[in-house]
């Protein structure tokens, strides 16, 4: 059609054409665009229906949530069953959208409408709460939170640019990273930029989102409903995930409870590792007290309170703190958990974009494509020609660990590579990409860490990926138990048990189970062991050398094996220090010791 027109019009503007001729001309041309159009109309109307069934993660319909599409169609709420009916939708690539309690939480699918079939779509949700809420205040309120979520996600906080990056495998002996030089290297100081954009992340979402929210529960002049108890439990767990970040980091930071921080009345806040801790933990025992028990691991529940709790209690019986009674009150967390979840069985279904539904999640981070929320994870590292950014190196040691000491892979490699733990597959790239194929890489220096991003056919794009980031899973409190009775009693039947259940699901042979007869020193090697492959790049490393004081030996270690760049740790390096731009507000501020 686009081309007649312009043959019509190159005719009609020649002079020798008489009006006459013209008039003939421009009749044919109406002719002719009216079939066409009729033709293109013909095919572009092409409607077939569509029926849509509205499920949660553990199949129970969902009523009355109102399902519409982009492009729009129309809006239609869920019977009964969960259902909507749409008649006459033409076909073609559409996303469906859920919306429920009135409008605050959307749900997203895409899907594909053609003729000739009946088109029928279950969707399922990770449904937030089945009992949302619908008193005065308390709609504003679910709103509030579920932005804080939304901010979860954020670079300098759980985004691949987070935590995992910044903190977890950088300045151990598992990574070497060029991008992070000064924090790998231990180069750093109160001045380093991502130290003062960490700090202030962290703060605006503690004291500007949670305790603004929190302020607003809190002068409410009636009683709290079960609703808003629940809520400020949410708040406390979320605030209580950020405040564990913030001392591991930090070591002492202010401890703000209020919405006002940042202004010139600040400086009358405490500040301390003792002070930060005792607010962790007593806003997870609120959580835990007044948070319904899970029903999705996308938000916080009794158990990912429960948890963390633990994670915490264990951290904090460790160095620096070293208060020995919290290892009981650790174990006493874990089993609360114990029998509540389940290894998944397959370890690498763990990384997939859908974790709705896996029995070892806990707590978990949803990163989704949608509003430029894709969270990264593969962009920053995974294999070369493939990945945008090449921030992270595997080291000798993090390849290694995956074999027998007579097998350790070295350069030239030899392929296939042959390994009983089936980890090492998913979290080391041993292969570069072009144009979407593999090709082996023989010099382990061009290996990456892999771990999250696998179908290489798909280009990838900043925040262009959906992911779920665990947080908190099921193999994390088995270590962490195992861990906390050996530091106590040293090993026995139990923390055999507990690390060798995870142990079976990495080995694909009956190598799984561990030798009798370890000392109390060489069991908790062993489990550092398996928690470096088990949650390689997942952020854990530098948190576990640091609270059983092995750091600054794994780095010596590291030095005295290494070609590269050393890392040269101190004594006071454990933490980072108070960002220099904290004293220009806050003159009663205290740096940490050695900075």
């Amino acid at each position: 059609m686009y081309f007649a027109l312009e043959i019509f019009l190159h005719l009609m503007s020649f002079e020798n054409f008489d009006g006459h001729m013209k008039n003939i001309l421009c009749l044919l041309w109406l002719i002719a665009l009216f079939f066409g159009c009729s033709k293109d109309e013909k095919e572009e109307i092409v409607s077939t229906s569509l029926n849509v069934i509205l499920i949660d993660q553990n199949g129970i319909a969902v009523p009355d949530a109102e399902i519409t599409t982009e492009p729009s169609t129309r809006t239609m709420t869920t019977d009964e069953n969960g259902e909507v009916f749409f008649s006459n939708i033409n076909e073609g690539d559409y996303v469906l959208i859920a919306s429920i309690i009135e409008g605050l939480v959307e749900y997203r699918k895409g899907i594909t409408i053609k003729t000739g079939i009946e088109n029928e779509v279950v969707f399922i949700i990770d449904l937030i709460d089945p009992n949302p809420p619908t008193g005065p205040g308390e709609a504003e309120i679910e709103g509030l939170i579920n932005d804080i979520y939304q901010q979860l996600k954020g670079r300098n906080v759980f985004d691949a640019s987070g935590y995992v990056s910044y903190w977890g495998d950088v300045g151990t002996d598992l990574v070497s990273s060029n991008f992070y030089a000064e924090l790998d290297r231990y180069s750093f100081d109160s001045g380093t930029p991502i130290i003062n954009y960490v700090w202030e992340s962290h703060y605006n979402l503690i004291a500007g989102g949670i305790n603004k929210v929190l302020k607003h529960l809190e002068d409410i002049e009636t009683n709290l409903s079960s609703m808003q108890l629940k809520q400020k439990a949410e708040l406390q767990f979320l605030r209580g995930l950020l405040y564990f970040n913030m001392v591991r980091l930090y070591g002492n930071p202010i401890v703000v409870t209020e919405d006002d921080y940042g202004q010139p009345d600040t400086s009358t806040y405490a500040q301390g590792m003792q002070e930060a801790y005792d607010l962790i933990i007593s806003d997870l025992q609120f959580a835990k007290s007044n948070l319904p028990s899970i029903s999705t691991s996308s938000r916080a529940s009794k158990e990912a309170a429960t948890a963390l709790l633990g994670k915490v209690y264990l951290q904090s019986a460790g160095f620096p703190m070293l208060v020995n009674e919290n290892y009981n009150k650790a174990i006493q967390q874990f089993e609360e958990i114990e029998g509540k979840f389940s290894l998944s069985e397959d370890y690498s279904a763990l990384f997939n974009s859908d974790l709705s539904g896996n029995p070892e999640v806990i707590f978990k981070v949803d990163f989704k494509a949608e509003n430029s929320q894709g969270g990264n994870y593969g962009v920053l590292w995974g294999p070369l020609g493939y990945a945008l950014y090449d921030f992270f190196q595997p080291t000798p040691k993090a390849i290694n660990g995956y074999f027998q000491t007579a097998n350790m892979v070295e350069t030239p490699v030899s392929f296939p590579i042959e390994t009983a733990d089936t980890r090492f597959y998913q979290n080391i790239a041993t292969f570069k990409v072009e144009s979407g194929q593999k090709t082996n890489l023989e010099d382990i220096t061009n290996w990456r860490p892999y771990k999250y991003k696998k179908d290489i056919a798909t280009p990838i794009e900043e925040n262009g990926g959906n992911l779920d980031f665990i947080i908190l899973r099921y193999a994390d409190i088995l270590l962490m138990k195992a861990e906390a009775i050996n530091a106590i009693s040293g090993p026995n039947s139990e923390t055999y048990s507990l690390v060798n259940e995870v142990r079976k699901r990495a080995y694909s042979d009956e190598m799984y189970p561990l030798p009798q007869g370890l000392s109390k020193q060489e069991f908790l090697e062993v489990i550092m062991e398996e928690r470096s492959k088990e949650f390689f790049m997942e952020g854990h490393r530098k948190d576990d050398l640091i609270r059983n004081q092995m750091l600054e030996e794994v780095l010596n270690d590291y030095n005295a094996q290494t070609s590269g760049p050393k890392k040269i740790f101190k004594s006071h390096n454990y933490i980072w220090p108070i960002p220099a731009k904290e004293f220009t507000f806050n003159p009663s501020v205290k740096q940490n010791p050695g900075y």
